[in-house]
């Protein structure tokens, strides 16, 4: 099985060791181990496996797990191949990775473990009684406790393994899980960018290391020029292609560690952070213009797209909201001074006891 290779740590030679220290198991057992099969095991296994089962039925409890005849001569001779090797080289890691198999098949079919150590004590009950009918029988007696206390320490293994495992595989999917809804619930489905709460919980964190380690950091608003007339003569599939296609090469016109999110509607803003106004300006209108350059196809017709952006570089110390203000101001100027334009805003620090939240959460710039 693949949850127990043999350099499992449960299979270590210290480990077994150590479990069979515990149950006072040594070299020394090894001619009872032997004596055990030649004098009861092998004459008389099909006789105990029958006697086991019938103790077996016995429980109630036990019944729906070996009420199907083939189930049960299944067992039967999966029981008898158990019995067969019963002490058989017990020091060895075979001897414990074929028993700790043997629960991980139990475990896995659902069989309880109160259930299974059940059937261990009926098991070891059932040796020591027809050992009482053999001469000499308390070494045997002895070895049989140790032997079937040392396979049963092995089972709850099996057993903890397999729930261990299954931990780890519900652990795993919550967090694939967690993933997923951070995933959505930090970026526009449309765009695959950043969306607008994430990136006014990241812009502070941003703003505060700029501050921590004396970086520049820039900050711009993209507006789309004409976005309603696509919306309105071609409609809003035609809209959000185009949307979709701006996004897309915004995140490969931009370095990694740059932060784009979607504001609003045909909305984006940039952080730029270690990068100050002119490199700013400079990797913003290389953008612009590959932007400009290139057309979105939408019902075969080639639909231009343009960009007008405001561009600002963050004060130390400045107010999130009037870098944000800034920025928007510049917007507005490349708005009205022709569009497919940069226009850059300089600095004016304000608190953060002077700014407004009403800033922050302001409508989208008109187009």
């Amino acid at each position: 099985m693949p949850l127990l290779s043999k350099d499992h740590p449960l299979l270590e030679t210290a480990a077994l060791e150590e479990r069979r220290c515990l149950h006072e198991l040594t070299v020394a057992d090894q001619p009872d181990a032997e004596r055990l099969q030649r004098e009861l095991i092998r004459p008389q296994a099909h006789r105990l496996v029958d006697e086991f089962y019938q103790r077996i039925l016995a429980q109630a409890q036990m019944v729906p797990f070996i009420r199907d005849q083939r189930t049960r001569k299944r067992l039967k001779g999966t029981f008898i191949r158990y019995l067969n090797t019963l002490g058989v080289d017990f020091t060895s890691q075979r001897y414990a990775a074929e028993r700790l198999q043997v629960g991980l098949r139990h475990a896995e079919i659902g069989l309880p473990l109160t259930y299974y150590l059940c059937a261990y004590a009926i098991l070891q009950q059932l040796l020591i009684d027809h050992l009482l009918d053999l001469p000499h029988p308390r070494p045997l007696i002895r070895f049989v406790l140790k032997i079937t206390g040392y396979d049963t320490a092995l089972a709850v293994e099996a057993y903890h393994l397999l729930r261990t495992c299954h931990l780890e595989d519900s652990i795993a999917d919550l967090r694939q899980e967690k993933d997923r809804l951070t995933v959505a619930a930090t970026t526009d489905p449309l765009t695959r960018l950043a969306n607008r709460r994430h990136m006014l919980e990241v812009l502070p964190r941003l703003l505060e290391r700029a501050d921590e380690r004396h970086q520049p950091l820039c900050l711009a608003i993209a507006d789309l020029d004409d976005f309603k007339g696509i919306n309105d003569h071609l409609g809003h599939l035609c809209g959000d292609r185009v949307l979709s296609q701006v996004g897309k090469r915004l995140r490969e016109g931009l370095r990694d560690g740059d932060i784009i999110a979607r504001y609003g509607g045909e909305e984006f803003m940039i952080a730029l952070y270690g990068t100050d106004l002119p490199q700013a300006h400079a990797a913003l209108e290389r953008l612009r213009q590959r932007i400009a350059a290139t057309t979105v196809t939408c019902r075969q017709r080639p639909i231009p797209v343009t960009l007008s952006i405001g561009l600002t570089q963050y004060h130390p110390g400045e107010a999130m909201a009037n870098l944000i203000e800034r920025a928007d101001r510049a917007l507005y100027r490349a708005k009205h001074s022709g569009k497919n334009r940069i226009e850059s805003e300089c600095p004016q620090a304000i608190t953060l006891e002077e700014a407004t939240e009403d800033s922050i959460l302001r409508p989208p710039t008109p187009p």
